[in-house]
């Protein structure tokens, strides 16, 4: 590059410390977004748990005022039915003595009409109805006692239905000798029932014990998924809430305290090993990974607090200090089929955005070496080669071998569950089983609850039998039973009496009357009854309403002047919306009192159902806090993860809501568009502005150029165009996407032009040979020589390089170059006087080597563009050509005593003529320079 490079480096230097300035404003925005965007769960937790605690509030209100409510609603009920109780209770009395009445003349008539047949009738007709009756209410009672016995055996299942084909007899009920069969057969099947009921009993124990278990792993399993569900890792559940509570209680990110599982995976080709390599690491997998600058504040927390989970059960915990110093690698080396090539490590994502390289580099380096120490097991395809290894092996059946002599296979179940498994970082095919295995226990739990189910359906079954067998068992003789005898008592008497009646047809006439009279004065003694009750229920209902009445009145007085009624008046239009078509349809006292058991257990219900629909949202928020807590350790002096500091996180979301998110943002865009933006776009017009200078110039140099002959008739033309250098196209490229939406003020175009802008700058501020590269606008061209016809313009030539001409034709070219950059720096424009201006040139033994008709053009070209030359080159014939161009010399002689040299100037004339006096000497060689005045040419000398 003979041009002058731009220095844009305090321009770089500026820009660079504006984007710092720009980096700070994102990086606050950034956090300040982040810090709302884990705080917006919280506020949503809390406006949803303030929802529910509203409406507990009003349900717990609603249940404070029920009492009340139905007390002031029962009141208003029965003033109005107190006062239609006493015409009910006069019409009542009045109807009764009527009936009253009617039934004093009909007895009076009955009397009358049994003694007219007790003296027409004779002594046994008057004996009949007293023997009839006596008998009917023994038959009464034994076929009453007779129906509870044959309803137990129906129970038990003994057929007591059964008859004699022959006599029509019940063979179990209606003869002695069967019934005295019926205890031995009582107990027996009592005796079978029971052991039936014990066996039961002892199934349904087994059952609800199984069930128990059921129950124990869903809820491990559910809370297995839900913990995997929101980590990438296999950490059990239980381990990782204990680690979570040693970092908040710490104050350390989670990310800082590993365990060994997190970094170890079995290979994606090795899975079959899986089972057997999860067995030999499992609990070294489960260690926790403390570094060595945490160590003593985990160690103090592990001694003085218990390590409890989210349940509060203890828990057993493992940890390994890990040493910061460097690790030497054991010498050994792994044998081809070790443990420990079937095994990949790295750092999870969530450490390597928070833990330096270094210290990921040396946990990995100190995890490997721990690996290779302990658990360089061979890993055998068969026996033979297990029975022949020398020292730790295992094969793919868990089969291991722990030294010569100790050797290990366990069995149980769960050894190759992969719900188990804790390697690896991808869980996806665990949550999979364990959603696989929840779905099997619940519909195993289904089933069992079906099982218990009909197994008490059975219980309850037995139970009404052996309580049947008591009932059967009481009746201890067929006498109880026996409504046969007592039957034919009574068909004889009436046999008897029929005959009696028949024989007398006076007795028969006053037998009718009299039935008619019994049967009128039955009807008059029911209708009085009925109006008794009638009267007794509307007193006892009249005396039940003034006592409720006065009771509640007074109740509600009281409550009135404590001020309390006032406050659940407040709730009695919401119960009246809810209750109003109930109390519309109620008739009785205690019908109020129900619905109000019924109204308190629904509203305690719904209560109960708000209280648990809370309790999700408080883990929810309380997690929330926690994560906030874990993402901004700053803010732990001021709050903790608590509903008590809920008011405090809300604080802080509306103060980035409404003042530091849009402070950050407006200062952002600020420093976006009005500092680093413009910055950019002066920068770029800059490198515009000197691309088309260099433009201008060319086409300046170019009108020179078209003067000048280059060959017979020709002329050179200088053709810029745009270089193809890779870096510098993207360079450009990306100064434009960085410019290109700076009027798209929006949140999307924002980041995306910073992210644009950052890669630039980074690149700019890291990179010191691209920056000097792609910002030196020189490089951004690539220059063509054309050498054209001066008359037609016809292109004769094109050289893009040398390549291909002669000595002297690259000189010529270099010559026509050379020049037009001199012209460049010197901005000279050929077509203007600048007898005024020293364009100062200093060439050194520029033509020695060229032939003179190149170097004659070379001289006409600075002669045409105005440049002043100090030719420095030996006086020798080859310099001849520079004569017509030379306007003084500059001789250097050097004294040979003093060793020290003058400078004499000569005029070209004066140089003549004293070379012609010294014509005939011969001197040594000398060098001089000689200084060209306005005509610039470079001229040969002798050397000094």
């Amino acid at each position: 590059h003979m041009l002058e490079p731009h220095p844009w480096r305090e321009r770089i230097e500026g820009l660079l410390g504006h984007f710092t300035q720009l980096s700070q404003a994102h990086q606050s925005l950034v956090k300040a977004r982040r810090q709302v965007e884990l705080l917006t769960p919280i506020a949503v937790a809390a406006e949803a748990h303030r929802s529910l605690a509203a409406d507990m509030e009003n349900c717990q209100h609603q249940l404070d005022a029920v009492d009340s409510y139905f007390r002031t609603r029962l009141v208003a009920w029965l003033t109005p039915r107190l006062q239609t109780h006493g015409s009910a209770l006069s019409a009542a009395a009045r109807i009764k003595q009527e009936l009253q009445t009617e039934i004093e003349a009909l007895d009076e008539t009955q009397r009358y009409l049994k003694n007219e047949i007790e003296k027409t009738g004779g002594q046994r007709l008057r004996q009949l109805p007293l023997l009839l009756e006596t008998q009917q209410a023994l038959l009464t009672a034994k076929r009453r006692e007779r129906q509870r016995l044959q309803s137990a055996l129906q129970t038990v299942g003994i057929a007591a239905e059964c008859s004699d084909s022959r006599s029509g007899q019940n063979m179990l009920l209606d003869t002695r000798q069967g019934f005295e069969t019926l205890p031995q057969q009582l107990e027996n099947l009592r005796l079978e029932l029971a052991q039936q009921s014990s066996l039961l009993a002892e199934q349904r124990l087994q059952q609800a014990r199984v069930l128990t278990d059921l129950r124990t792993r869903i809820d491990e399993e559910q809370s297995q998924l839900d913990a995997l569900s929101e980590q990438p890792g296999n950490i059990p559940n239980w381990l990782a809430e204990v680690r979570t509570a040693m970092a908040v209680a710490l104050n350390l990110p989670e990310s800082q305290l590993v365990f060994a599982c997190e970094l170890i995976s079995v290979a994606e080709a090795e899975l079959d090993w899986q089972p057997a390599i999860e067995t030999v690491l499992r609990r070294f997998a489960l260690s926790l990974l403390v570094p060595d600058r945490h160590y003593r504040a985990v160690s103090h927390y592990v001694e003085t607090h218990a390590l409890v989970d989210a349940r509060g059960r203890g828990q057993r915990l493992v940890y390994m200090r890990v040493n910061d110093k460097p690790l030497l690698r054991s010498p050994d080396r792994l044998h081809d089929d070790s443990l420990i090539r079937k095994l990949v490590l790295r750092m999870p994502e969530n450490v390597m955005q928070s833990v330096e390289v270094d210290d990921q580099t040396s946990l990995l380096a100190w995890l490997e070496q721990e690996l290779r120490r302990r658990f360089d097991y061979r890993c055998c395809q068969t026996l033979e080669q297990f029975q022949r290894a020398p020292g730790l092996a295992l094969t793919q059946n868990r089969h291991i071998k722990l030294g010569t002599q100790h050797h290990e296979k366990d069995d149980r179940p769960g050894g190759t569950d992969s719900r188990r498994f804790v390697l690896g970082w991808d869980n996806a095919q665990r949550l999979s089983d364990l959603r696989g295995s929840l779905s099997g226990l619940r519909q195993l739990q289904q089933s069992v609850l079906k099982t218990i189910s009909d197994m008490e359906s059975d219980s309850r079954l037995l139970s009404k039998k052996l309580a049947a067998i008591d009932t059967a068992s009481g009746v201890p003789d067929f006498d109880l039973i026996d409504t046969a005898r007592h039957q034919r008592e009574i068909d004889a008497l009436e046999a008897e009496r029929c005959a009696i009646e028949d024989s007398n047809d006076a007795v028969r006439l006053l037998r009718e009357r009299l039935n008619a009279a019994i049967e009128r004065r039955f009807a008059a003694q029911h209708d009085r009854d009925a109006q008794v009750a009638i009267e007794s229920n509307l007193l006892r209902e009249n005396d039940q309403a003034s006592h409720w009445l006065e009771r509640h009145q007074s109740l509600l007085n009281e409550r009135e002047s404590q001020g309390t009624l006032a406050a659940h008046r407040l709730t009695f239009d919401a119960l009246d919306a809810q209750l109003h078509n109930h109390l519309s349809q109620l008739q009785e006292i205690a019908e109020f009192a129900e619905l109000q058991s019924q109204t308190s257990h629904a509203i305690q219900v719904r209560l109960n159902a708000l209280h648990s629909a809370a309790e999700p949202i408080h883990a929810d928020g309380i997690r929330a806090m926690q994560k906030f807590l874990s993402d901004s350790p700053e803010e732990r002096n001021d709050l903790r993860a608590d509903w008590l500091y809920l008011d405090g996180f809300l604080g802080l979301l509306d103060q980035l809501r409404h003042e530091d998110l849009p402070r950050h943002e407006a200062r952002f865009r600020e420093r976006l568009n009005d500092n680093v933006t413009q910055e950019l776009g002066v920068f770029h017009a800059a490198l515009q502005c000197e691309h088309q200078g260099i433009l201008s110039k060319i086409e300046l140099l170019n009108g020179s150029l078209e003067q000048l002959e280059y060959r017979a008739g020709t002329y050179m033309r200088l053709e810029p165009r745009a270089v193809s250098d890779r870096e510098i196209r993207d360079f450009q490229s990306l100064l434009r996407d960085c410019l290109s939406d700076a009027f798209d003020d929006n949140v999307a175009a924002n980041e995306a032009r910073y992210a644009r802008i950052e890669r630039l700058i980074r690149r700019l501020r890291e990179e010191e040979r691209w920056r000097e590269k792609v910002t030196d606008v020189r490089r951004w061209f690539d220059f063509t020589a054309r050498e054209l016809d001066a008359i037609s313009g016809a292109e004769r030539s094109c050289y893009e390089d040398s390549s291909g001409q002669s000595g002297g034709e690259k000189a010529k070219l270099a010559f026509t170059i050379l020049v037009a950059a001199i012209a460049y720096q010197f901005d000279i424009d050929p077509n203007q006087s600048d007898d005024d201006r020293l364009h100062f040139v200093v060439v050194d033994e520029m033509f020695s080597k060229v032939d003179d008709r190149y170097a004659e053009y070379a001289l006409q070209l600075f002669e045409k563009f105005g440049l002043q030359l100090l030719i420095v080159a030996p006086l020798d014939a080859k310099a001849r050509v520079t004569e017509p161009y030379v306007g003084c010399y500059l001789h250097t002689v050097k004294h040979e005593h003093t060793r020290t040299s003058d400078v004499i100037c000569l005029t070209a004339d004066e140089y003549d003529r004293a070379q012609q006096l010294n014509s005939s000497e011969r001197k040594p060689a000398r060098k001089a320079s000689r200084a060209a005045g306005e005509k610039t040419s470079q001229a040969p000398s002798k050397p000094r």
